[in-house]
């Protein structure tokens, strides 16, 4: 199976493998060389210096206290912690000056805020020369960081001289004597300066991400953005908590728990760049975000609360008793266990409708039309509104729609192009054939393509099993062009998607069943028109007789057909047949013999043994499928009165003879096997004559098969009761009674099989004028005159 492989141009990334292009951030030859070594020496000196500071701060602590060995220990996984994260960085981008950089920087902030690095000061002078480098290198590269993240490049370049000024703050606050030196004089308002100046690098990231940022790198920007905000908001959350209620806290315990949080929310930085840089595609984090503000806003009310109602009611206990009393907390805690539930939908609701409408808005547009498309079976309809739908809702470029072909390959089936994308830029079609093949295309989750241009997100259109011990069927893919807006499709989006494409393939896979039924019974309608064209359209007049003949199928084809063929001489050859079988199949055969036996009745014109030994040694030959056909064929001379036939097994017609009325229709039996069995078999012929009244009757066996709801047949024993009942009547007269008399018999019950019925009537000959009949209508005719003369 060939496919058409689409082409995929994006921009370059931290998460693409360098394919050596121009990269303003890539290093080669010479220059790679000095950058790895000296990154080398600035890794390893802080790490060294932290190992140094531990060492002498353990010889000089008592570690018989608990919390100092915890404290240590907590250093020690904090800095291993952005260590090891800062070496898997420089290790996979070791040939990008700016991962190289981002790698020292981050071990350089570990250990500035490590308890022991600041120890190590005191120990000697000469040693706080280089925890002051440490420090400055740490405070310079995190604003840096910010400007320059995820490329290098500064943006917005505006930006330039703030990162001048903050160079300056830094060496003022590293280098300037105590007494001067606004980090001690004034550190409220240094404080307020320090974050005046690292908000300008959070402005940087945000303005990146809305004007100088594919999607890859708008994934990178919102872990950083993420990281970095959590962890803040965390450490002075804890903070907020310690001033509100200082007696929940004991001193060493809340040096633990203080310690322990702050120093897991700035493992969080680290964690970030680390995702945002190697392996973002792994995860989504708009949800992320969502359920922090969900339950960061939660957690800050439901503190404040705590706090409020743990005051309140000590102060109340102290009122009423004078004296504390647990009480109060256990009280507080109920409340809370209360109050978290409906709070935490409460908040849900308010942060979707300030910051998610128009997410929500999407989802419930692609809730309701999910639902909706499951009432729509007819194929061209569903393919035209999923795509169309789609594209409108997810703000894509195009959506397509492929199914499988008879090979299984998948083929596109309808497309859908955003009128945005087609006016921005000249269309870019999708390929015929998905680049994907479908037992490679996954059945329960969609396959993300962020890089590809064509398709950046494919979901499959799975269809329920069969059976409970089936497998799914894929029944086609749904294709998603790139976002107009360059964001990535969200986890939630694609949940969304794939929630929506099951709905659409179960109703896409009725929709197939539903068109391939009417393409069969299309087929089926066409195939029927055929055959009514091979029965005559028109009986032909045969002087002095009457002739009625009728076919009713069973199903949409049939097997049944009678057939008149006009012979020299005035003869008339009366044929009726039933293919063994039902079906398209039945119908085939139904063709082929019928054509066959027109075409020897022409040649034997007064035999119908030999039309049925030559047509059924032609049949023998031509066909493979195990079918045969019985029927009857018998040639009328109109003129003699006569009747010649033979009879392939076939069901018996019934000669109903006018000079007896009680005497039994005569059967006329079978003279030979059905034509397509034996390719030597031979058949014998008979003659019969009609004399003016006397009726035949031929039939197929869907006649006397007929079944009603019990399953019981109508039977040769009614067929005759029937026709004994309509003896002498006129050939249209009896058809209709015995069609009449199976109808009432089956009642609703749908037919079993194929009904042919012929009928040939010669009518009794009319009395001669002056008869005794004649006498009779006469004196009949002036009676009723009288009469009427008398009235007036």
């Amino acid at each position: 199976m060939r496919t058409m492989v689409a082409k995929s141009h994006s921009a370059p990334s931290y998460n693409e493998p360098d394919s050596g292009g121009t990269h303003p951030a890539r290093l080669r030859g010479r220059l790679l060389m000095l950058a790895r070594m000296a990154w080398a020496l600035f890794f390893i000196f802080p790490i060294a210096l932290f190992i140094l500071a531990t060492f002498f701060f353990l010889r000089t602590r008592d570690l018989s206290a608990a919390s100092t060995v915890y404290l240590v220990i907590l250093d020690v996984f904090f800095v291993a912690g952005y260590a090891l994260v800062a070496l898997f960085i420089a290790w996979r981008r070791s040939n990008d000056w700016f991962a190289l950089f981002l790698s020292v920087a981050m071990v350089m902030t570990a250990t500035r805020f490590s308890h022991q690095i600041a120890f190590l000061s005191e120990v000697s002078p000469g040693w706080s020369i280089a925890v002051r480098l440490t420090h400055f290198f740490g405070a310079f590269g995190s604003l840096l960081f910010l400007y320059a993240f995820p490329d290098g490049r500064l943006v917005p370049r505006r930006l330039w001289p703030m990162l001048i000024v903050w160079f300056l703050w830094v060496m003022v606050w590293q280098w300037a004597p105590q007494g001067v030196n606004p980090v001690y004089q004034l550190p409220l308002a240094a404080r307020l300066f320090d974050l005046a100046l690292l908000s300008t690098g959070i402005y940087a990231q945000l303005y990146r991400y809305r004007h100088d940022a594919d999607p890859v790198r708008k994934q990178q920007t919102k872990w950083v953005v993420y990281g970095v905000t959590v962890a803040i908001a965390g450490y002075y959350g804890h903070r907020l908590f310690v001033l509100l209620a200082p007696e929940l806290m004991e001193p060493v315990l809340h040096q633990m728990i203080g310690d322990t949080l702050y120093h897991a929310f700035l493992l969080l930085i680290p964690l970030s760049i680390g995702v945002s840089m190697l392996r973002y595609r792994l995860w989504d984090i708009d949800p992320l975000i969502h359920d922090t503000l969900v339950y960061g806003t939660l957690t800050a009310i439901l503190t404040a609360i705590y706090v409020a109602s743990v005051v309140v009611l000590q102060r109340a206990f102290r009122i009423i008793s004078g004296q504390q009393s647990d009480l109060a907390l256990v009280a507080s805690t109920l409340l809370i266990a209360a109050l978290f539930q409906p709070l935490r939908r409460r908040v849900q609701i308010d942060i979707d409708r300030r910051f998610y409408r128009q997410e929500i808005d999407v989802r419930e547009a692609l809730e309701a039309f999910a639902q909706q498309i499951r009432t729509i079976i007819v194929l061209d309809e569903l393919l035209s509104a999923l795509a169309e739908r789609v594209v409108e809702l997810t703000r894509t470029s195009h959506a397509v729609v492929y199914l499988p072909d008879d090979e299984g390959a998948l083929t596109l089936a309808e497309q859908r192009q955003s009128f945005d994308a087609a006016r921005r830029r000249s269309p870019c079609p999708p390929p015929l054939l998905l680049p994907i093949e479908a037992d490679r295309m996954p059945m329960d989750r969609p396959l993300a393509q962020s890089h590809d241009s064509v398709f950046a997100l494919l979901v499959p259109l799975v269809a329920p099993p069969s059976s409970a011990q089936g497998d799914p069927e894929l029944v086609g893919v749904l294709a998603l062009g790139q976002r107009l807006d360059g964001r990535p499709y969200s986890s939630g989006e694609q949940s969304l998607l794939t929630m929506l494409c099951d709905q659409a393939g179960t109703a896409l896979h009725v929709a197939q069943l539903v068109a391939e039924k009417q393409a069969v019974e299309q087929e089926l309608a066409a195939a029927w028109r055929i055959q009514q064209s091979f029965l005559p359209q028109d009986l032909p007049e045969i002087p002095g007789w009457q002739l009625a003949a009728t076919l009713h199928p069973a199903r949409e084809t049939c097997g049944d057909f009678y057939d008149v063929i006009p012979l020299p001489g005035g003869r008339m050859g009366l044929l009726i047949a039933d293919v063994v079988d039902k079906g398209m199949a039945a119908a085939l055969y139904m063709a082929l013999s019928r054509t066959i036996l027109r075409t020897y009745a022409l040649r034997y014109e007064a035999h119908p043994a030999l039309v049925f030994q030559e047509a059924n040694a032609r049949m023998v030959l031509d066909t493979q499928g195990g079918h045969f056909v019985t029927l009857f064929y018998g040639i009328l001379d109109p003129v003699r009165g006569t009747l010649v036939y033979a009879n392939a097994g076939h069901s018996p017609p019934y000669l109903l003879s006018s000079h007896d009325e009680d005497a039994a229709p005569r059967p006329l039996v079978r003279t030979g096997v059905p034509l397509g069995i034996l390719p030597d078999a031979t058949w014998e012929q008979e003659t019969v004559h009609l004399t003016p009244g006397d009726s035949l009757v031929l039939y197929t066996d869907g006649i006397t098969e007929a079944q009603d709801r019990q399953q019981v047949e109508f039977g040769e024993g009614r067929l005759l009761e029937t026709l004994q009942r309509h003896r002498g009547r006129s050939a249209q007269e009896i058809q209709q009674a015995v069609l009449q008399a199976v109808r009432g018999f089956i009642g609703g019950a749908a037919p079993s099989d194929d009904m042919a019925l012929m009928v040939l009537m010669r009518p009794p000959l009319a009395p001669p004028k002056g008869s005794r009949q004649d006498v009779l209508e006469d004196e009949a005719s002036l009676e009723g005159l009288g009469e009427a003369a008398g009235r007036r």
